[in-house]
C-alpha cells in the first residue's frame, strides 16, 4: 500500500493540502504554549506580596 515511508510523491500529494493546513495550525499552536506558560507564571509571580525587586526570569523554565 502507499504509506508515506515508501511513496515517491512529495508530502503535499500524500497528504493534501487541508490535512498539512491543519498540521501547520497545530504545529503552531504547540509553540505558543510555553510563552504563554511563562507569561502566566511571570504575572502570577508579579502579584505575590514581598516578591518585589525579584527577579521573575531566572534563566530556566519551571
Amino acid at each position: 500500500m502507499g504509506t508515506a515511508d515508501t511513496d515517491p510523491r512529495p508530502l503535499v500529494f500524500v497528504l493534501g493540502h487541508h490535512e498539512l493546513l491543519w498540521l501547520f495550525v497545530v504545529g503552531r499552536i504547540e509553540l505558543l504554549i510555553r510563552p504563554a506558560i511563562r507569561l502566566v507564571r511571570q504575572v502570577h509571580l508579579q502579584r505575590l506580596p514581598g516578591r518585589h525587586g525579584t527577579p521573575t526570569d531566572l534563566g530556566h523554565d519551571f
